[in-house]
């Protein structure tokens, strides 16, 4: 019997904490008493007699469990990194539990509220599972060995066997539900680092998912400044906040990234210097918390985790998380939480980085001020002229968002980082409905020319940004709606030029009869008649006041403008499109409104042959990122620039190439081939009015450019043919008869002409110069060498042999003759080279890249 029922004790003891002993008073089965319901009057009236003494072993039965855990590996390491303070805090709370078990009075309601917080505070703390089960199995021996012996107590300690095992199963429902937050955190995550827009978003929203959980009470993401100095971009927890916004306003000690100093050590300084994950267990007894101890007290905090996140093995950004208990993010369960953070936020990082480029450290109160500069109204638009590389004429104008903050503006690059998806939104809304309204303005002055605005990549799959253009569109309507508006108005346009050519041609002939009289009555003089639009000489004001033009523009405006709206969207942010149904799907719905898109990123890494094909865009843009590395390494980047515009137009496409902000740069884009230019070298962008103004003084500067050719023209032909004599007829001015010399020094004043280049390169970019740039020689090269990889044989030595286009720059008239001596001899041998080698051997890759280095030497 002794045996069967030592068998019993053993099994109950494994499965439902329960135990059976036997005493001299003969076997009692404390299991089966009170086992089903162990509170109500019945356990009240049994518990009534007991509880004294029960209260009275208390403080020995508190220190002997404690005094046994001390012995056991897990729950030794957890007591040790308490205070004194906190170790009696500790048992004062075990002592009010015990009480709680044997109150005659507690309810089940209120047992199961009190276990399951215990249970949150063990499983937070690092209490693994396995070792709360062998404490309540501890916590049993030791309340059995000191009642087992008297047989009034045999009812109690019943009662109280069944309510630890309740307590047991209900703190074990608490480790559950903490493991199902942190997988539901981790669903979360998982679907926010692919989903996230930008990095405002991913940061704001993984701070929001960890905040929610229970083990958590305060979080911060942030970065370190220029100044080395972490800052804050998203938070949670008053005084976290409190503590970043008196940083922001130079109050408080920072923690900084500067090992040498006292504010770069600390676990932060670790983590940043090793970049793996540091832990603080209990802040009061780490020595390497330091500056941020201030912080626990105020958030109610005991331990935390300083979690860096890498990007390319740097650290690019620190999470920190608090937890309101002892020995939290210790447990093997979150150390694996930790290292799946760190892991799937820092692809996050990287992801998004690789999209939008690194964006700047913004503090909490940069980013709320740039939101409410958004809300309150303080977007404006600029706009920055496209230029037809052959013409030199302005042919686009992209919409650019400003943020305007008293005299301050500021630019997308500051504010974007900022800005989740709503606010991304109506910053669309607003700044289509601004570009719009500027536009119209535009029409009225007379300037019809094509228009583009970004559209957010999203924004093809958000119904909002589809909604809210077409309602847009139709309340202006400015644009066509769709293709059959666009080309009758195109077909009105072609027959009203007809009909105004044919009337030209016949004051052609009348003025050709008329010059012919002219040429009989003085035959010593030649007529030049140079016609010159009057309106482009005009100002807005002058533009303004003409009726005639006024009506004109406004029937424009009111049938439908024959300009194209374009839509640029970043190519890269553009979600994978699997088949071409998918991209009928996404673009034909706004393809339909009549407008067209552009893509606004080729040559950033993410473009393909197969997605280029594929997406409708009409015109593609150089990324400005890759042309501005070309003052780093100008012949890889000009040779890219050259495979790019070779791509786009093998498919069809257009190609305008940003960032030209120098002469050599638009020259080299022009000698490669792009159809376009954008940059400063142009104008940077404008305000409406300033735009307005810089249009109608480059058209006319444009116009005096073609002016002043055909002068020097018909100088040439007078002087060759000995004519002492001219005659100029210049709109605006009478004739007049001067000499040549005279002329030479006087009549070219009776036009506004255009400034040299050297004073100002936006009038002559059509003027052929008698020099070229370093940059234009590298993209003349490029041309050169294509043609030669085209053909082999007798052509290619052929071709070799033949000019490479800078024969005619290398001019002896340079004072550095020596230099120049040295640069024809290198120049044949270049060609010489070409002709003789393989294009990719090393003796013609040793020549060419000597030549080059004396065209830099040698050329601007």
């Amino acid at each position: 019997m002794q045996n069967k029922n030592q068998n019993n004790h053993n099994t109950n003891r494994n499965t439902d904490n329960k135990a059976d002993k036997t005493t001299a008073a003969g076997p009692i089965n404390i299991i089966k008493e009170y086992a089903d319901n162990p509170y109500g009057e019945e356990v009240a009236i049994l518990l009534h007699p007991p509880h004294i003494k029960l209260l009275n072993i208390k403080d020995k039965f508190i220190e002997s469990f404690y005094k046994s855990l001390a012995h056991s590996e897990g729950p030794a390491g957890v007591l040790s990194i308490l205070t004194k303070e906190e170790f009696d805090d500790l048992k004062a709370g075990q002592g009010k539990h015990f009480e709680k078990m044997i109150s005659p009075d507690l309810t089940l309601e209120e047992h199961k509220l009190m276990a399951n917080s215990v249970g949150i505070i063990h499983a937070c703390s690092g209490i693994d599972s396995d070792w709360l089960i062998k404490s309540y199995d501890l916590y049993l021996d030791i309340l059995q060995k000191d009642l087992i012996d008297s047989v009034i107590m045999r009812p109690a300690l019943s009662v109280v066997s069944r309510r630890l095992s309740l307590d047991l199963r209900w703190q074990l429902d608490s480790y559950k539900q903490i493991e199902k937050e942190r997988k539901d955190a981790f669903k979360k995550i998982d679907e926010l680092v692919w989903k996230a827009e930008n990095y405002s978003e991913l940061i704001e929203d993984i701070v929001d998912i960890l905040y929610k959980m229970q083990e958590v009470n305060g979080v911060v993401m942030g970065r370190f400044d220029g100044d080395n100095i972490y800052r804050a971009e998203a938070l949670k927890g008053k005084p976290l906040e409190i503590y970043f916004n008196n940083l922001d306003k130079n109050i408080g000690v920072p923690v900084m990234g500067d090992s040498t100093r006292p504010e770069g050590q600390g676990k932060m300084g670790l983590a940043i210097r090793t970049g793996e994950i540091q832990t603080v267990r209990n802040y009061k007894k780490d020595g390497n918390v330091l500056l941020w101890n201030v912080l626990y007290k105020p958030l109610n905090a005991k331990s935390a985790a300083i979690v860096p996140l890498k990007i390319e093995d740097s650290v690019f950004a620190v999470l920190v998380i608090f937890c309101p208990f002892v020995n939290g993010f210790y447990s093997s369960d979150y150390n694996d939480f930790l290292s799946y953070l760190q892991h799937i936020l820092s692809f996050g990082l990287e992801r998004l980085q690789t999209a939008e480029g690194t964006p700047a450290v913004q503090s909490i109160l940069q980013r709320l001020k740039y939101r409410n500069l958004l809300r309150d109204d303080g977007l404006v638009m600029y706009y920055q002229p496209v230029i037809d590389l052959k013409t030199g004429e302005t042919v686009k104008v992209e919409a650019l968002a400003r943020l305007k903050d008293d005299n301050l503006i500021i630019s997308p690059g500051q504010f974007l980082p900022s800005f989740k998806s709503e606010c991304l939104f109506e910053l669309y809304r607003a700044g289509f409905k601004l570009m719009l309204e500027d536009y119209k303005f535009m029409l009225k002055e007379g300037i019809f020319i094509d228009i583009s605005i970004n559209l957010p990549a999203h924004g093809l799959i958000d119904k909002r940004y589809f909604e809210i253009t077409k309602s847009l569109l139709e309340n202006y309507q400015l644009f066509p709606y769709n293709q059959d508006i666009i080309n009758s108005n195109l077909q009105k346009e072609t027959n009203s030029n007809i009909n105004s050519n044919n009337n030209n041609n016949n004051n052609s002939n009348n003025n050709i009869n008329s010059g012919n009289n002219n040429s009989n009555n003085n035959n010593n003089n030649i007529n030049i008649n140079i016609n010159i639009n009057s309106s482009s000489n005009n100002n807005i004001g002058n533009n303004s006041n003409n009726n005639d033009d006024d009506n004109d523009n406004n029937q424009k405006i009111k049938h439908g403008n024959i300009s194209i709206l374009y839509l640029e969207l970043l190519e890269s942010d553009v979600l994978e499109i699997e088949d071409m149904k998918d991209v009928e799907a996404k673009f034909n719905p706004w393809l339909n409104l009549g407008l067209r898109f552009a893509e606004d990123d080729l040559g950033t890494g993410y473009s393909s042959l197969l997605r280029l094909r594929q997406l409708p865009f009409e015109v593609v843009k150089i990324d400005q990122g890759l042309v501005r590395e070309a003052y780093r390494d100008p012949l890889t980047v000009i040779e890219l620039m050259s495979h790019l515009i070779d791509l786009s137009h093998a498919l069809d496409k257009k190609v305008v190439v940003e960032g030209l902000e120098s002469y050599g740069l638009i020259e080299a884009a022009e000698i490669l081939g792009a159809d376009y230019g954008q940059g400063y070298a142009f104008s940077k962008p404008l305000p409406i009015n300033e735009f307005i103004n810089w249009f109608y003084d480059r058209k006319s500067n444009i116009t005096n450019n073609k002016v002043e050719k055909n002068i020097n023209e018909k100088i040439n032909n007078i002087k060759n043919k000995n004519i002492n004599k001219i005659n100029i007829n210049v709109s605006g001015n009478v004739n007049k008869t001067n000499d040549i010399k005279d002329f030479d020094k006087n009549s070219k004043k009776n036009v506004q002409f255009a400034k040299k280049f050297k004073s100002d390169i936006n009038d002559n970019i059509n003027i052929k110069r008698s020099s070229i740039t370093f940059m234009g020689a590298l993209a003349s090269l490029m041309r050169f060498e294509k043609k030669l990889k085209a053909v082999d044989g007798r052509l290619k030595v052929y071709i070799a042999n033949s000019h490479c286009g800078l024969e005619k720059y290398i001019s002896k008239n340079n004072s550095d003759a020596a230099l120049i001596s040295e640069l024809e001899e290198a120049h044949k041998k270049f060609h010489k080279y070409a002709a003789e080698y393989d294009l990719q051997s090393h003796e013609y890759q040793k020549i060419r890249q000597y030549f080059i280095e004396l065209l830099k030497k040698y050329l601007p």
